[in-house]
């Protein structure tokens, strides 16, 4: 495949302005927006994410990454993508929940990687005022905010995961958040 255009994911915990500056950056890039899990994926989401274990949510994901990537592959060749989290959200949410997916991953196929991963964040303050901002919090994240040793987990793998941009959402606009994603893709 040759691929012309720019695969941007951009990655975190709920709560940290991800849809906001994903929609955004789109936008002032002229990038298809897409979110992830989408399709079919996306319908049935709410259902997985309360009802069943870690593992069999790790499948789930994995399978809606697994669309999402032969989507993008196509997309990618005539416009720039952002996706609003992508793989390394479904690899460790669920190693933060104790799936050890070291061999499940080995054995799938290929996964588009994007060129950019962004991780923003920002401190629990300003995500649990945006949460509540919000007109619906959905049963997983109330499931996240309660657990905040599973929070720390998941933002420490970001943290560290490397080739990672990091950027601190807290107390810049989403313009800014954008701005400073283009500065450092070279944009």
């Amino acid at each position: 495949m040759n691929k012309k255009f720019p695969f941007i994911a951009i990655e975190g915990i709920d709560g940290v302005g991800k849809s906001t500056c994903a929609k955004l950056l789109a936008e002032k890039m002229s990038a298809y927006y897409y979110k992830t899990p989408s399709g079919i994926f996306e319908k049935v989401r709410t259902t997985i994410d309360i009802s069943v274990d870690p593992y069999t949510r790790f499948i789930f994901y994995l399978g809606g990454t697994l669309y999402a990537s032969e989507k993008i592959k196509k997309i990618v060749t005539y416009q720039p993508v952002v996706c609003d989290r992508y793989i390394l959200s479904t690899i460790i949410y669920h190693e933060a929940m104790g799936v050890n997916i070291s061999s499940i991953i080995q054995k799938q196929p290929t996964i588009l990687a994007p060129d950019y991963y962004i991780y923003l964040y920002a401190d629990e303050n300003t995500r649990t005022q945006r949460l509540i901002s919000r007109n619906v919090i959905s049963p997983s994240d109330i499931a996240l905010e309660n657990n905040k040793e599973l929070q720390r987990r998941i933002h420490y793998e970001f943290i560290k995961s490397p080739g990672m941009i990091h950027i601190d959402t807290s107390l810049i606009s989403p313009e800014e958040v954008c701005d400073r994603i283009l500065k450092n893709i070279g944009g």
